[in-house]
C-alpha cells in the first residue's frame, strides 16, 4: 500500500485527495474512467507545479502505478464489451432490420391500388440501388469506426505500459527501502503483459514480483494468499496460447 504521509508531504493534500479518490474507484471497479482523469490531472500538475526532481520520487512513482493500473482496467473493460457485443452481432441486428424493412415495403406495395406495374417496378429499383447505397455507405464507415476504436485501444496501451514501466524504474532505483512497492508494480507488469499476449514475459515478470515480495516479507505466512494468487496468473501463462503481442515491451535500466 501506498505510504499517504509521504506523498501528502511530497504532493501536498489536494493531489493526494484525488489520488485516494482514484484509487477507490479502481478498488471498487467503478466508475473507471474518472480514475484515469482524476490521475492524469494529478499527473499533469505535478509535472507543472513542483520541480523536475519530483519525478524520481515514490509518491510520483505511486500516480503512475495507479495511472497505469486505470488504464489498463479500461483496456479491459472495452474488450469485454467488445466481446459481449462484437462485431458479428451488430451484423445480425442490422441484418435483421434490413429484413424487416423489406418486408413492411413488400407488404405495403401488394396492397397499394391503382398504380402501374412500371411506376412500381421503377420505384422497387430506386429503393434497392438506394439501400444498396446506403449499405454500402454504412460499411465504410463502420469499417473506419473499427479502425478508429483499434486505434484508440493502442494508444492507450502504450500509455498504460509506459506509467507501469517508468514507475518500476523509479521504485527499483530507490532500493530495498521501496521493494515492497516494486512487487506491485512487477505483478502489474505480470498482469499488462498478460493482456498483451506475451505470457512469456508475464510469467517472468510474476516470478519476479514473488522473489521481491518474499525478500521483504521475514514472515512467510504473511504473503501465502497474494503468492497463491500470483501463482496461479504464472501457471495459467504456461499453457496460454501463443499469440503475438500487440507492442513490444522492454526494460529500461533504473535510473
Amino acid at each position: 500500500m501506498a505510504d499517504y504521509e509521504e506523498m501528502r508531504a511530497k504532493l501536498g493534500r489536494k493531489l493526494v485527495d484525488q489520488y485516494e479518490e482514484a484509487e477507490g474507484f479502481l478498488r471498487e471497479g467503478s466508475e473507471t474512467e474518472k480514475a484515469v482523469d482524476l490521475l492524469e490531472s494529478a499527473l499533469k500538475e505535478t509535472s507543472e507545479s513542483f520541480p523536475e526532481s519530483i519525478k524520481a520520487s515514490a509518491s510520483y512513482a505511486e500516480l503512475l502505478l495507479s495511472y497505469g493500473k486505470a488504464l489498463l482496467q479500461t483496456l479491459r473493460e472495452q474488450e469485454t464489451e467488445d466481446a459481449l457485443l462484437g462485431p458479428e452481432v451488430l451484423k445480425s441486428i442490422e441484418a435483421k432490420d434490413a429484413a424487416e424493412e423489406a418486408n413492411d415495403k413488400e407488404a405495403e406495395a401488394s396492397k397499394a391500388d391503382g398504380e402501374g406495374e412500371d411506376k412500381l417496378e421503377d420505384e422497387e429499383a430506386g429503393e434497392e440501388e438506394a439501400e444498396s447505397e446506403e449499405a454500402d455507405g454504412d460499411g465504410e464507415e463502420g469499417e473506419g469506426a473499427e479502425d478508429a476504436q483499434d486505434g484508440d485501444a493502442q494508444v492507450s496501451f502504450e500509455l498504460a505500459w509506459e506509467q507501469l514501466e517508468n514507475a518500476r524504474v523509479i521504485f527499483d532505483s530507490l532500493s530495498e527501502r521501496k521493494d515492497h512497492r516494486l512487487a506491485d508494480v512487477l505483478e502489474t507488469l505480470g498482469d499488462f503483459s498478460m493482456e498483451n499476449d506475451n505470457f512469456e514475459l508475464a510469467a517472468k515478470d510474476y516470478q519476479a514480483a514473488i522473489d521481491v515480495r518474499l525478500k521483504v516479507c521475514a514472515d512467510l505466512v504473511q504473503p501465502v494468499g497474494w503468492q497463491a494468487r500470483v501463482l496461479r496468473r504464472q501457471a495459467w501463462c504456461g499453457c496460454a496460447p501463443d499469440r503475438k503481442p500487440r507492442i513490444k515491451s522492454y526494460r529500461r535500466p533504473s535510473s
